[in-house]
Formats: structure tokens, C-alpha cells, sequence
């Protein structure tokens, strides 16, 4: 203080505290007001209470205080239930993994809104998992039971036979018939066992020596061995097309054809016609076998090649073959690299369609090596 004034020098230095002028320490804030020529006419002063501003700047830390604890707790509850809600699937998983472990194939993992998200490709990738495992299971429970009956059936009846030979209830003149009955028998459970087996090597994806060869001269080959069962059904075979050649199991194509068109005969009417084509579509050859039977109802259709599956279950005996016929065709069309495909409707006959990859002998196993993975995968789906 100078003569009572604040020296400008003094201002210029922020000095605000104005000793010996207030009893109380105060905040102040001066400011100089010149005239033309730089000469200072007055000075602004602005003074406050130091208690005042502590008591604002109290007040704003305490809102401070409190607006942080509000935003931390909304922080923890939204985090709390975010997480609840990303843990949530993963708990189902476990549980529905237990449950499949335990045989329970019914749980379903709740998929979320997010659908295009991980978790919700993940839930829909899990159920699709499900779905799958449920379908083997009911497929393997079903094979089960149908086994079971396939064999039961025949052993009772040479059982049945045996025991009234054994007592003596059978005439001399019936011996020979009842000798054929369990010859028959005998002869369906070594056809039922064979077929078995040669699925479970399918199923395994057994190695088996590959040649070249010929589906038309096979096909022709499958007519000539199966005419016999024609004449008796009254049903004429025609085999057409072209020589195609491919790189395959003899033994597996050869048995592919004769269950298709076995089964051609077996179903069709007096005086039918099966028709045998072989050729070649976009560098793979086709195998059609059509016939012009009773024809497959369309719910039947897509399960025709499960096996032990029957159309008709009442006539399942009377009509012959062990209900495996269409599911080694299916399964030897896979071990190839092909496809099957069928189209029906009743009264109208049947069409089989094979299509195989018309490949001459790879330089390397490569090739083969890439056919049968093909062909797991498929056959696992």
C-alpha cells in the first residue's frame, strides 16, 4: 500500500491480500483503469471472504464426492450384469455338457438376441451339435433294437424247426421242407451278419484295394446275375449308356448296384421294367436306376436309406433282404466321394440317382486320401 492506493506495481505482481485494511482474511481482485497517456484515474477492487469461498468449494467437493459414488455404483451394477449376461451361456454350456454326458441329448442352449455375435453363433453352433448327437443316438438305439429283431426273427424259426425234427412231430416226407426252412434262415442271418459288417467297415472308413473300373460292364454283370429274380417277378432289365470308368472298389460298386436294382425288382409290379443307365454329367459318373413300382410316399423318402428302415413294416419278412440295402448304397456312394439322391412319388415308380467322381488312378494317395475324408465327414453329418 502506498499513500492509501495499491501500487500498480503490485497488481501487475497478483498480489489480492490487502493487510491492515480488513480485520478478516480476505480474497481480492484488482484492476487498474488508465486513462490516454497510460495514467492510472482508479483501481477495481473485488473482496470476498475467504469463508465463503471455502464454503463453495466445500460444497463442490462434496457434490464431487457424491456424483463419483453414484457413477461408480451404476458403473459396478451395468458391468455386474454385462457380465452376468456374457457368463450366463457359458453356464448353460457346462450344464447341457453334463446333460449330454449323462445321455440327456433334450437340452437346448437358449440363443441370444445378439445372433451375430460369438455367443450367439456359439449357442446356435452348440444346438446344431445337439441336434446332431440326438439324431446318431435315436439312429444307434434304433439299430439296436432292429438288429436284435432282425436276428430274433430267423433263429426262433430255425429254433422253432430244430425242436419239432428233435421230437420227432415232423413226417419223413416234411423233413426235406423243414431241412430247406432252416437252410433259408440260416443263409438270411449270414446275409444280415455280412451286411452288417460291411457297413461297420464303411462307418470305419477301412482302407480296401481300389482298380479301375467299368459301371457299365458292372451294371450289364449286376442284369445278368439278377435275371433270374426278374423272370420270376415277370420285370425286364435294360441297361444303357456309355463305357465310364472310375477309380473305385470293385466289390463295394458291384453290391452298390445289385441292392438298387434288387430292390427295383422286389418292389415293382408284374410286367415292370427297371432301366439301368450309366454315363457321364460334368466330369462325374451317373448311375440311374428308375423302375416303374408302387413308388415311395414323400414322408418315407428321405429315411429309405437309414438302416433297417421299411416302407412297409407288416410285409418286411414276406418282401426279403435285411433292410441294409440302400444304406450300404448310400454308404459306398460316400466312401467313393459321391452322393445319392432319390426322386418317387406313389404310383409313379422310383428313380436312384448315383453320382460318383470319374477319376482315373491318382499319381498319389492324395486324391484317395481326400475322397475318404469327404466321405467321413459326410457320413458323421
Amino acid at each position: 500500500i502506498v499513500d492509501g492506493i495499491l501500487s500498480e506495481k503490485a497488481l501487475y505482481q497478483g498480489r489480492s491480500n490487502v493487510n491492515g485494511t480488513y480485520s478478516a482474511k480476505k480474497f481480492a481482485v484488482a484492476v487498474p483503469v488508465k486513462g490516454d497517456e497510460s495514467q492510472l484515474l482508479g483501481i477495481v477492487l473485488a473482496v470476498m471472504d475467504e469463508s465463503e469461498i471455502m464454503q463453495v468449494w466445500r460444497s463442490f467437493i462434496g457434490l464431487f464426492l457424491m456424483t463419483s459414488a453414484i457413477i461408480l455404483l451404476i458403473a459396478f451394477l451395468a458391468s455386474s450384469v454385462t457380465s452376468m449376461r456374457q457368463i450366463q451361456p457359458i453356464t448353460e454350456m457346462v450344464k447341457a455338457t453334463r446333460a449330454y454326458a449323462d445321455g440327456n441329448f433334450d437340452v437346448r442352449m437358449q440363443e441370444t438376441e445378439d445372433a451375430g455375435g460369438e455367443i450367439g453363433e456359439l449357442a446356435a453352433a452348440f444346438n446344431a451339435m445337439a441336434d446332431s448327437l440326438q439324431e446318431t443316438e435315436r439312429q444307434r438305439l434304433d439299430f439296436i433294437a432292429n438288429v436284435s429283431h432282425e436276428l430274433k426273427t430267423p433263429l426262433q424259426g430255425i429254433i422253432g424247426s430244430a425242436e419239432l425234427i428233435e421230437n420227432g412231430l415232423v413226417q419223413p416226407a416234411d423233413l426235406p421242407r423243414f431241412a430247406g426252412h432252416i437252410r433259408a434262415e440260416g443263409q438270411r442271418l449270414v446275409t444280415l451278419i455280412g451286411d452288417i459288417i460291411r457297413l461297420s467297415q464303411l462307418d470305419e472308413n477301412v482302407d480296401m484295394p481300389r482298380e479301375r473300373v467299368d459301371l457299365l460292364a458292372l451294371a450289364q454283370e449286376t442284369a445278368r446275375d439278377l435275371s433270374e429274380a426278374a423272370e420270376k417277378k415277370r420285370v425286364t432289365i435294360n441297361v444303357a449308356g456309355t463305357e465310364t470308368t472310375i477309380w473305385g472298389v470293385r466289390r463295394l460298386l458291384y453290391e452298390m448296384l445289385y441292392n438298387l436294382c434288387e430292390n427295383a425288382i422286389r418292389y415293382n409290379r408284374a410286367d415292370g421294367h427297371v432301366n439301368v443307365r450309366v454315363g457321364t454329367e460334368e466330369r462325374r459318373a451317373v448311375i440311374t436306376v428308375e423302375d416303374d413300382g408302387a413308388g415311395i410316399a414323400p414322408e418315407h423318402q428321405q429315411r429309405v436309406f437309414e438302416r433297417f428302415y421299411r416302407v412297409d413294416k407288416s410285409h418286411s419278412k414276406a418282401s426279403g433282404g435285411t433292410g441294409l440295402g440302400l444304406s450300404i448304397v448310400k454308404h459306398a456312394a460316400q466312401y467313393h466321394g459321391g452322393a445319392v439322391s432319390l426322386h418317387s412319388a406313389p404310383g409313379e415308380g422310383t428313380s436312384v440317382r448315383v453320382e460318383l467322381p470319374a477319376t482315373e488312378k491318382p499319381e498319389n494317395n492324395a486324391e484317395a486320401e481326400s475322397a475318404r475324408a469327404g466321405s467321413a465327414c459326410s457320413q458323421t453329418q
